[in-house]
């Protein structure tokens, strides 16, 4: 897969993407490792990399009762004093062998939580300030991850001043 930009320039958002996919650091182990039950169904792992357990959600204010799936958020170094916030929630389903999706909203400078809190992610905030599950929530069958892109939009980080304008947009 080509990932370069017009001009021969990698994209953050691409680099963040290899980063990601490549990274046993990023994605919790448990997608990739199961094993088959006496019963013959493929069960997962919970095997974690250190790095993976520490970014596990263990407690979210708000959150609604019967959400049982395991989630993950921290960031991927994408190089040169940028990082980008991901937050990870595995499948409903079949964590270990249902699909991972990547979500990330327009942009540039569009939050990846847009979709994560008012579209397609688990949850909704509601009126009081809480969570309210999201019915029609993707991750019923998919494990979806969620970008915050480019660097310096929501929680990702930049440690140098960035404008981000039309400019930077390839053109077709």
């Amino acid at each position: 897969m080509d990932f370069t930009a017009p001009g021969g320039a990698t994209s953050l958002l691409a680099a963040a993407l290899l980063a990601l996919l490549a990274s046993s650091n990023a994605i919790p182990t448990s997608l990739a490792k199961g094993h088959v039950t006496s019963s013959g169904h493929v069960a997962a792992r919970r095997v974690l990399t250190p790095e993976a357990a520490a970014d596990e959600i263990h407690d979210l204010p708000g959150i609604p009762e019967g959400a049982t799936f395991r989630q993950f958020s921290g960031y991927i170094d994408v190089g040169k004093g940028r990082s980008l916030f991901y937050w990870f929630v595995e499948s409903q389903l079949a964590p270990s062998t249902d699909p991972v999706v990547l979500w990330t909203n327009g942009g540039p400078g569009c939050s990846g939580l847009t979709g994560f809190l008012s579209e397609q992610g688990p949850f909704r905030a509601n009126e009081k300030g809480a969570l309210d599950l999201n019915p029609y929530a993707w991750n019923k069958v998919a494990n979806m991850v969620f970008i915050e892109q480019p660097a310096g939009v929501g929680f990702s980080t930049v440690s140098a001043d960035m404008t981000y304008g039309d400019d930077q947009v390839p053109r077709s």
